[in-house]
């Protein structure tokens, strides 16, 4: 059994997943917050077994509940609700800011290997925030296992 990580965009939601063992997250995929969120969620609980969700809400830095944390509960309480898994919501305050320093360096050890074209920015820019979402949901989801789920 494994343990799934959501951090939830207004456009994106960030997937990953633990091993079998419970001790190593990484990212799985990005999926589309749109009419079929559920369904793809729901296949993902189903293909890997996963046997709890942690959320990640973005309290404020005094650990407070944030209008974007506000939201994300509500989000979760209206269409998560029914997959029959334990919900545990986890704070993810600095995330994206991470995984947006981990992109910046996998890119500086890239070097530009190749030059980009001007009509690829655009496209790259999008990669790169789905990227982002994914990695996010990782970070959360081993931040979680190292500071609470001991098993």
């Amino acid at each position: 059994m494994r343990i799934l990580a959501l951090d939830i965009g207004e456009k994106r939601i960030g997937v990953a997943i633990t091993d079998k063992d419970k001790t190593i997250s990484y990212p799985l995929t990005t999926i589309e917050n749109d009419d079929n969120f559920k369904l793809n969620i729901y296949a993902i609980i189903e293909k890997y077994n996963i046997e709890k969700i942690v959320i990640g809400i973005p309290y404020n830095l005094k650990g407070e509940e944030s209008y974007q944390a506000e939201k994300i509960i509500k989000f979760t309480e209206e269409n998560l609700k029914d997959f029959k898994v334990p919900i545990v919501f986890f704070d993810e305050r600095f995330t994206t800011k991470i995984s947006s320093n981990i992109l910046l360096k996998s890119k500086s050890v890239k070097h530009h290997l190749e030059k980009q074209k001007k009509s690829d920015k655009k496209n790259k820019a999008n990669k790169d925030k789905i990227a982002k979402d994914k990695i996010a949901a990782a970070i959360i989801l081993k931040d979680y296992l190292e500071n609470y789920d001991k098993k």
